[in-house]
């Protein structure tokens, strides 16, 4: 079994990269695997010695770092996700964490529901999980 978490393009986890798409059944599965919920984009992702033994692109112990410093519920509520935001808040996301980076420092997932934006037919469901 492969160790969390997992690099990937541009240094997102999978489970942000499934966040990010849209993709509850992938998410589900990949916290059923072991992803880690509350894992940000910024924090570093570094191959296991088993990765890197089937990937040999890959480097041990080479990190990859992204942009935002996002978290998944972060993402969600970016890409306003509502049923991926309630379920990463059922399986016990934490939202008062704040992005630590680049243009999204100190934002929570509240804050970047409305990012995109705010006349988003999704944006009050996704507030209202998030309150």
């Amino acid at each position: 079994m492969l160790a969390w978490p997992l690099p990937a393009q541009f240094g997102y986890t999978a489970l942000i990269m499934a966040v990010q798409k849209g993709h509850l059944e992938v998410v589900k599965l990949l916290l059923a695997s072991g992803a880690h919920i509350n894992l940000a984009d910024d924090e570093v992702c570094a191959p296991s010695r088993a990765l890197c033994a089937a990937h040999p692109s890959l480097t041990l112990g080479r990190a990859c770092r992204a942009q935002t410093g996002a978290t998944p519920l972060n993402w969600g509520a970016y890409q306003a996700h509502v049923d991926i935001v309630r379920f990463l808040l059922q399986s016990g996301a934490d939202k008062n964490i704040a992005c630590v980076k680049e243009s999204w420092a100190g934002f929570k997932p509240i804050d970047v529901a409305c990012f995109k934006d705010p006349d988003h037919a999704n944006y009050g469901a996704i507030t209202a999980l998030l309150r």
